[in-house]
């Protein structure tokens, strides 16, 4: 009885550790609605009140970047602008940035993605796009056999190092008994 409550004990003592380290979790439209009144406030400095907003809570980066950009009816060059703030704030979110701002503004989608081009260039010298394309940095890679040499007779000298020994059998045959 004795070891089930000190199991017992110990088990609580680990969930509430497990609990209490926890992060609470941001309820985004209580952030969203003080962005709004903030940027309502000073909509000059909309592009450092979203850097701060995301960097204290990147998990509503989305909704933060919609409700700067529905408080100062945003052009397409304010779009981009708080985009590419929202994007460098929080890197990882930097695709659900880009979808939000797109829907809560559509004509902008052009600045929003020359803005993230900037941002998040992709490599021009990537022609296949295939992931087992091992860099060359423009030397030739030979791989296979060389030249001349006929692939199919490689021989690997650790797998068979030893020839098995030859096994000559005695034929067995009915004729062999002295009837």
């Amino acid at each position: 009885m004795k070891k089930n409550i000190k199991h017992l004990v110990l088990a609580l003592l680990f969930s509430g550790a497990a609990c209490a380290a926890e992060k609470p979790s941001v309820d985004c439209s209580n952030v969203a609605a003080s962005i709004e009144s903030e940027v309502k406030a000073r909509p000059s400095d909309v592009l450092t009140i979203v850097e701060k907003a995301i960097k204290l809570h990147p998990s509503c980066s989305c909704e933060i970047v919609k409700m700067a950009i529905r408080s100062i009816e945003a052009d397409p060059k304010k779009v981009a602008d708080i985009v590419e703030v929202a994007s460098i704030a929080s890197p990882e979110n930097m695709g659900l940035i880009e979808k939000c701002a797109v829907a809560v503004a559509p004509d902008a989608l052009k600045a929003v993605q020359e803005a993230l081009a900037k941002l998040d260039p992709k490599p021009a010298t990537d022609e296949s796009g295939h992931p087992l394309d091992f860099p060359t940095n423009g030397q030739a890679v030979n791989v296979g056999p060389a030249a001349g040499q006929n692939p199919g007779s490689a021989y690997v000298p650790w797998i068979f190092p030893y020839q098995p020994p030859v096994v000559i059998a005695n034929p067995a045959t009915n004729n062999d008994r002295p009837d």
